[in-house]
């Protein structure tokens, strides 16, 4: 009798603690990046060693409804870090619209547009993208266009920005679409010219809208052109072109792991309570049987 008593006690004992630990399980984790036009950084938390990248591409300048810009594209895919290493982060921001001189190409790549009346140019969204290592265009591993800017002449409207290549501005004056190789052809070079490697094309002295950053940026023409995406920096990479208006984003989601298991308050003040139940017990049973 006194072993099946010392059994069921040791049983309880074991479950109580169980289930008072805190046991270390996964945890998601999402944080977002907005526009803020400059470089952000974060640092890969302990225990992680894989990080799923979404960004999205800022959209061109929109100057008349009937010729929109260019909208951003989109990037996605698993980057594998480890912790305490350090990524930057850049998000593009919209172009503007310009009158009367060169300016309004989003942060970072979006092409400038240029127009000399007040007939407006849009300027070409910026890309967003997440660097290691660095900060240079090389130290790129993920990629999001922007879109190409528009032109209120000809409601000519700006291309989107990729997938792995931009879209094509206008339709009589298109500033190219960047590619995996080369930035869109330009419509009138060199005043409207070609984009390239991490940035859209600014137009310089004709009236032309910019180009949207990317891997490799568009053209300028009316309206600009789009920039490429980029994914061969990550595993398991997608894109599609086309889908963001205002700013850009990039948004990194991963798992963190609690740390070593302890012990709750709930879970010491339900074992006090058992083994004060359970050495009232005892001291009865002893009385009983004296």
């Amino acid at each position: 009798m006194k072993k099946s008593y010392t059994f069921y006690f040791a049983f309880l004992m074991l479950l109580m603690v169980s289930v008072s630990m805190q046991t270390g399980w996964a945890q998601p984790v999402e944080q977002t990046f907005n526009f803020t036009g400059g470089q952000q950084s974060f640092v890969v938390p302990d225990g992680v060693t894989n990080i799923h990248v979404q960004a999205w591409g800022a959209e061109g300048a929109t100057v008349v409804p009937e010729a929109p810009a260019g909208l951003g594209g989109f990037a996605e895919g698993d980057l594998a870090v480890t912790p305490g290493q350090t990524l930057e982060i850049f998000v593009g921001g919209q172009g503007c619209v310009q009158t009367f001189g060169t300016g309004c190409g989003g942060f970072n790549g979006g092409g400038n547009a240029f127009e000399n009346s007040d007939e407006g140019r849009g300027g070409g969204g910026g890309a967003s993208d997440v660097r290691v290592g660095g900060i240079s265009l090389n130290e790129r591993v993920i990629v999001a266009a922007g879109g190409g800017g528009g032109c209120e002449e000809g409601e000519f409207t700006g291309g989107n920005g990729g997938g792995l290549e931009g879209g094509p501005g206008g339709v009589s004056q298109p500033g190219g679409g960047g590619t995996q190789t080369a930035g869109g052809d330009g419509f009138f070079p060199p005043n409207c010219g070609p984009g390239g490697f991490g940035f859209g094309a600014s137009a310089d002295g004709n009236t032309c809208a910019g180009g949207g950053g990317g891997w490799y940026g568009g053209g300028s023409g009316c309206g600009g052109g789009g920039g490429s995406s980029f994914i061969d920096g990550v595993d398991n990479g997608n894109t599609t072109a086309g889908v963001r208006e205002g700013d850009g984003m990039v948004v990194l989601t991963f798992a963190t792991v609690a740390g070593i298991p302890t012990l709750s308050e709930w879970g010491l003040i339900a074992m006090a309570g058992i083994l004060g139940i359970a050495g009232f017990m005892v001291i009865r049973r002893r009385k009983v049987t004296a």
